[in-house]
C-alpha cells in the first residue's frame, strides 16, 4: 500500500506464481521479509515455496535455492556428470542469466550413452563466492541423458509452507505439508511437517523431533516465552507412537521434540490459528467437523492440555 489513505501501491508488480498461494509473510530484523507459500517461482525465478525479499521487494538473491547465486552474467559454470552405471561421454552446458547471476537453464551439447540410472549433476560453485546452483537428469531407454533441470525437489522444502514464526535469536520455525528441506527429512536431520531455519534460511539440525513427526500438516505455530512452541494443525500424531496421539494440536520443546506434559485430547480436530493469552493460555481456532468445542469454533487450554 502507498501513503494515501490505504491505496494500492501500483509501482508494486511481483508475481509469485505455482500453481499456489502465499501463506505467510514475516517481517525479518534487517528488514527484509520471508515470504512463504505454495508457489514455486518469484516471476521467472525458481522460488520452491520459499523467498526473501530486499526491504524494496526484488528478491533477495543471497538465498538462491535451485539456480544458486553469484555468477557472473555470461561465465559458463563447469558441470560434472558423474554415476548414473557405466555411462560416458555427456557433455553439459550450464546457461547463466544476465540480469541476476543465476543458472537459468542447461544445454545437453552431448547426453552420452550408456547411462543406467539418471547421473549426479555437479554445477560448479561461482569463483568469486556464492551459491551453486543444483540439477538433476532425466535418461531415455537408451541410456542417453535427454535433459537437465533445476532441482526443484532438493532446494528448500519440498511441500507448501503454511506458517513461520521469528525466534528472538533471529532462527525462524516453518510449518506445513513438507517432509523435507534440501533433501533432509526426519531419518537424517528432522525436517517433516516442522523444522528450523537459521537466519541464512539453512536447516538448523539441532531441531529434531526425534522420530517421525507430525503425521499431517501443521498450519499454525506460536513461540512460547522461555522456550518452546505450540503447533496446530490437521495431524493426529506425533512421532508415531500411541502415547503421544494429538488431536491436531502438541506443545514441543525448543529442540522440536514433544512436550508430554501437555496433552489436548485425541479428538479429531483441525487447528488453524493461535494466540497465547497473557495468562499464559492457549486459544485455538480451526475447524471442529460438524460440531463445535463448548459451542465455539475456538478453543482455550491451560499448560496441561486441559480446556
Amino acid at each position: 500500500m502507498d501513503g494515501t489513505a490505504g491505496a494500492r501501491d501500483t509501482t508494486v508488480q511481483h508475481n509469485f506464481r505455482g500453481p499456489g498461494l502465499v501463506h505467510r509473510i514475516l517481517p525479518l530484523p534487517d528488514g527484509k521479509l520471508l515470504v512463504a507459500g505454495s508457489f514455486t517461482h518469484f516471476g521467472n525465478t525458481p522460488a520452491l515455496h520459499l523467498a526473501r525479499l530486499n526491504p524494496d521487494l526484488t528478491l533477495d538473491f543471497a538465498y538462491a535455492p535451485a539456480g544458486g547465486s553469484g555468477y557472473a552474467p555470461g561465465s559458463s559454470p563447469v558441470v560434472t556428470v558423474t554415476g548414473g552405471g557405466a555411462g560416458s561421454g555427456a557433455v553439459i552446458a550450464a546457461n547463466v542469466r544476465a540480469t541476476d547471476g543465476q543458472v537459468a537453464s542447461f544445454t545437453v551439447t552431448n547426453g552420452g550413452s550408456g547411462y543406467t540410472s539418471a547421473p549426479t549433476i555437479a554445477v560448479a560453485a561461482p569463483a568469486g563466492g556464492g551459491v551453486a546452483a543444483l540439477a538433476t537428469a532425466t535418461i531415455n531407454g537408451s541410456g542417453v541423458i535427454t535433459a537437465v533441470n533445476l532441482d526443484q525437489h532438493v532446494a528448500g522444502p519440498n511441500g507448501a509452507i503454511r506458517t513461520a514464526v521469528l525466534q528472538g535469536d533471529g532462527k525462524i520455525v516453518i510449518g506445513g505439508q513438507f517432509n523435507s528441506f534440501n533433501g533432509t527429512n526426519s531419518t537424517n536431520g528432522g525436517a517433516i511437517r516442522v523444522a528450523r531455519l537459521n537466519s541464512d534460511l539453512s536447516l538448523d539440525t539441532n531441531f529434531n523431533p526425534g522420530g517421525a513427526g507430525a503425521n499431517a500438516e501443521v498450519n499454525a505455530i506460536i513461540a512460547i516465552p522461555g522456550g518452546g512452541f505450540y503447533i496446530g494443525g490437521s495431524f493426529t500424531n506425533y512421532n508415531n507412537t500411541s502415547p503421544t496421539a494429538r488431536a491436531g494440536l502438541a506443545r514441543l520443546l525448543s529442540d522440536g521434540t514433544l512436550d508430554s506434559g501437555f496433552h489436548g485430547g485425541t479428538t479429531s480436530y483441525t487447528f488453524n490459528a493461535r494466540a497465547l493469552k497473557p495468562d499464559g493460555k492457549l486459544v485455538a481456532g480451526g475447524n471442529f467437523g460438524t460440531t463445535t468445542i463448548n459451542g465455539a469454533a475456538y478453543a482455550s487450554y491451560d499448560a496441561d492440555g486441559n480446556m
